[in-house]
C-alpha cells in the first residue's frame, strides 16, 4: 500500500537548483511571480516543486515563501559549484526526511536497483500518478541524493553509499587486516532516519582495523578555542596508545 503523498518536484535537478538559487536571492519571503523575474522560468514551473522543498525543508511559508537557513547555505554551496559543501549541505536535509529514507531503504534492501525500477518506486511511495512532471521529480530525486553521495551508480545499478559518519559503526566501513579472515559482522536495523548502532565481531587473534571519522561542528565564536581542545584529544588518545603493557621481569 502506498503512503502518505509526498510532494515531488516537478521538475529536473537543474531547475530545482536554479529555483533554490532563486529564493536565496530574494531578500524576503516571495511571491511565485517575484522568484520567476529571477530565474525566467515560468511561475507554474516553479509551484510544481516548492512543495518539495517545504517538505524537504529548504522553504518555508505559505502562498509566499522563504528559503531557510539549511536552504541558504545550500543555495551558496551551489552558487559557488563546491562540491564537498553541496554534498555536506544536501546530506543535512535528506537524513531527516523520512519519505527519503525510505527510499534509500528500499535500495538497500534489494541491493541495488536499476534507475527506472527506482523511479517508479518513488511515484508510487509518493502517492502520485505517473505523469510527465512526476517522473521528471522521481528523477531529480534521484538526482538529489546522487548529489548527496547517499546514491551512486555502480555496474547500471543505484546502489546505497555506506556512510560513515553515522551513528556507531557502518558494516561496509570495516576492513580487515591484509591476510586476516574477513569480521563477522550484525548490526541492528536503522532507524527512521537511516541510523542505527552497528556492531561487529571477530574471531580471537584475528586483527581489524577500524577507521574512526571525527566530525567537528561549532559557531565562528568556538573556533578560537577548538584548536587547543583537539591538540588535548590527540595527545590524550597518543599517550595512551604509546603507554607500554606493564611486564614482570627478574634478573
Amino acid at each position: 500500500m502506498a503512503e502518505e503523498a509526498f510532494h515531488l518536484p516537478g521538475s529536473s535537478y537543474t531547475e530545482l537548483v536554479k529555483i533554490i538559487q532563486a529564493y536565496a536571492k530574494v531578500k524576503a519571503d516571495a511571491l511565485l511571480p517575484e522568484v520567476s523575474k529571477v530565474i525566467g522560468i515560468h511561475s507554474t514551473q516553479i509551484s510544481r516543486s516548492t512543495g518539495f522543498l517545504v517538505d524537504i525543508g529548504v522553504l518555508a511559508g505559505g502562498q509566499k515563501k522563504g528559503i531557510t537557513e539549511a536552504g541558504r547555505k545550500l543555495a551558496q554551496a551551489l552558487e559557488l559549484e563546491m562540491p564537498d559543501e553541496i554534498r555536506q549541505n544536501w546530506r543535512r536535509i535528506v537524513r531527516p526526511v523520512d519519505f527519503l529514507d525510505k527510499v534509500l531503504a528500499a535500495v538497500r534492501i534489494r541491493k541495488g536497483m536499476d534507475r527506472s525500477a527506482l523511479q517508479s518506486h518513488i511515484v508510487y511511495s509518493a502517492g502520485r500518478s505517473k505523469t510527465a512532471p512526476v517522473l521528471a521529480g522521481a528523477v531529480a530525486v534521484i538526482d538529489v541524493l546522487k548529489a548527496a553521495e547517499l546514491l551512486r551508480d555502480e555496474d547500471g545499478r543505484l546502489v546505497v553509499v555506506p556512510d560513515p559518519s553515522i551513528d556507531g559503526f557502518a558494516v561496509d566501513d570495516i576492513e580487515p587486516s591484509s591476510g586476516a579472515a574477513p569480521a563477522t559482522t550484525g548490526y541492528t536495523a536503522p532507524t527512521s532516519t537511516g541510523r542505527g548502532i552497528y556492531e561487529f565481531s571477530v574471531s580471537p587473534g584475528v586483527p581489524v582495523s577500524i577507521q574512526i571519522q571525527l566530525q567537528v561542528q561549532c559557531t565562528v565564536d568556538e573556533i578560537e578555542m577548538l584548536g587547543p581542545k583537539l591538540r588535548r584529544l590527540i595527545e590524550s588518545l597518543s599517550s595512551a596508545a604509546e603507554q607500554p603493557e606493564s611486564t614482570s621481569s627478574s634478573e
